[in-house]
């Protein structure tokens, strides 16, 4: 298996705070993809910080690099 596991969510599309965004969860991480950022894989121990703090609703919003 690769680094993110299996989906274990289907891939949502949405609005946050006037940013086009999409999201699909996996076993051991997350892709987030916003139209100004791109995609970014998000595991380990990034992903669980990530989801402490409210993933991309919180402090710190979608990914960068």
């Amino acid at each position: 298996t690769d680094i993110l596991g299996i989906p274990v969510s289907n891939a949502e599309c949405f609005t946050y705070n006037s940013k086009n965004a999409c999201k699909q969860d996996f076993g051991r991480g997350t892709v987030v993809y916003s139209a100004s950022n791109g995609a970014h894989e998000i595991y380990g121990e990034i992903y669980n910080r990530y989801k402490e703090m409210d993933t991309y609703k919180g402090i710190l919003g979608f990914p960068i690099t």
